[in-house]
C-alpha cells in the first residue's frame, strides 16, 4: 500500500508524496520506487492543472495488512498512534482479500453473514479517543468496501441500515454511513436526523470492491453544497459518482476523549456490514476530487510492462507541461 502524504500549506509547489510501505508485486523490470499508477496520476493531474497545495492532514490510516487480535491490533500508518481494536467476531482476512489482490494485501471483515439480521451482534474494527488535536471544521473519510454476494444474484447483503462507519461523540452526538436497501440506497445520518439518501448508487454492487470518500467542506456557505460522497471502482479512468446530502444540524465531536470512531458496524457491533473493508482513512480538511483520485489510485495495482512506456511518455509529457 502506498500512503499518499498531502502537499503542506507551508510549502504550496510540493506534490503528494508517496511512502511505500509495501513492495507491491510488479511484472515491470522498473524500480519500484518509479510506481506507474503514481506517474499516470501525476501526469493526468499536472495536465488538468495545478497538483494539489491544500493543508490537509493525514489524521488516521489502517491498512490492516499486519493487523493482529486483541486491543490495539491494527496498527495506525499516519503516525499518529490512532491504532484500532477489532472486536467481536471481526477478523483479518487471509493475503490477498485486500484491494490489490496482491500477496500480503489483507482486509477486514466484521464476520458477519448474509443470514445475519442487521440488528445481529457480530464485529467492528473501532477506535476510541480524540480523532483530532482540534476542531475539525472540515474533514474527510475515505475506505474500501467489497459487499458478500448472495446466492441467486441478491443483494440482500446490502440491506437493513447497515453500518459503513459510524463517528459517535455521544448519545445524540453521532453520524454515519450505511446501506439501507438492495437497491443500494446510500444514507448518511446525523444525530438521528437530516438523513439524505441517493438511490441506484454504485454501491448497489457486490462481489467487487468500491471506494468511497466523504466530504464535508465548513468553508462552503451554501447549505446542500458542504458534504458531498465520491463513489468509485478499481476503474482510474471511471468518472466518480457523486452525491450531495443535507448538512448536518450539529456538528461532531471530533476531539472528546470518549469519541468512537467505527467501521464496519455501530460500536456495540450492531447493523454489521457483510463484506470486506480495506485501507480506512480519516483527513482533516476537505480533500479535493485530485487528492481523492490520489487516495484511490494508491491501493491499485501498477500496470503491467507492456503500458511502462506509454506511462513514461505521459510523465515526460506532463513535465513540460506544468514547467510551462
Amino acid at each position: 500500500m502506498i500512503i499518499p502524504q498531502l502537499a503542506s500549506a507551508a510549502n504550496p509547489s510540493e506534490a503528494p508524496k508517496f511512502l511505500p510501505t509495501h513492495t507491491m508485486r510488479t511484472t515491470t523490470s522498473i524500480p519500484s520506487i518509479m510506481k506507474l499508477k503514481t506517474l499516470f496520476a501525476a501526469a493526468a493531474l499536472c495536465v488538468a492543472g495545478n497538483l494539489s497545495a491544500s493543508a490537509n492532514t493525514l489524521l488516521l490510516n489502517w491498512n490492516f495488512d499486519n493487523a493482529t487480535s486483541g486491543a490495539g491490533g491494527i496498527g495506525d500508518l499516519s503516525g499518529n498512534n490512532r491504532n484500532g481494536t477489532l472486536n467481536g467476531t471481526a477478523f483479518i482476512a487471509d493475503s490477498g482479500s485486500g484491494v490489490s489482490g496482491q500477496s500480503g494485501d489483507r482486509a477486514f471483515n466484521t464476520g458477519a453473514l448474509p443470514a445475519d439480521f442487521s440488528s445481529a451482534v457480530k464485529g467492528s474494527a473501532t477506535y476510541q479517543g480524540a480523532l483530532a488535536d482540534s476542531s475539525l471544521d472540515s474533514y474527510t473519510i475515505t475506505f474500501w468496501y467489497k459487499a458478500d454476494e448472495v446466492a441467486g444474484g441478491g443483494n440482500t447483503t446490502l440491506t437493513g441500515g447497515r453500518r459503513l462507519f459510524r463517528v459517535q461523540g455521544s448519545a445524540s452526538d453521532r453520524q454515519f454511513l450505511s446501506n439501507n436497501n438492495a437497491n443500494g440506497v446510500v444514507t448518511l445520518n446525523y444525530n438521528s436526523s437530516g438523513s439524505s439518501e441517493k438511490d441506484n448508487a454504485p454501491a448497489a454492487a457486490t462481489g467487487e470492491w468500491i471506494f468511497m470518500a466523504l466530504v464535508y467542506d465548513g468553508s462552503i456557505s451554501t447549505p446542500g453544497e458542504r458534504v458531498k460522497l465520491y463513489i468509485g471502482t478499481t476503474d482510474l479512468n471511471a468518472t466518480f459518482d457523486t452525491v450531495f446530502f443535507n448538512d448536518p444540524s450539529t456538528s461532531i465531536n471530533w476531539t472528546g476523549l470518549t469519541s468512537t470512531f467505527s467501521f464496519g458496524s455501530n460500536r456495540d457491533n450492531s447493523a454489521a456490514f457483510v463484506g470486506l473493508m480495506d485501507d480506512v482513512r480519516l483527513y482533516s480538511g476537505a480533500l479535493t476530487e485530485q487528492d481523492i483520485r490520489f487516495v484511490q489510485a494508491s491501493a491499485i495495482p501498477e500496470p503491467s510492462a507492456s503500458v511502462a512506456v506509454g506511462a513514461m511518455l505521459a510523465v515526460g509529457f506532463a513535465i513540460r507541461c506544468c514547467r510551462s
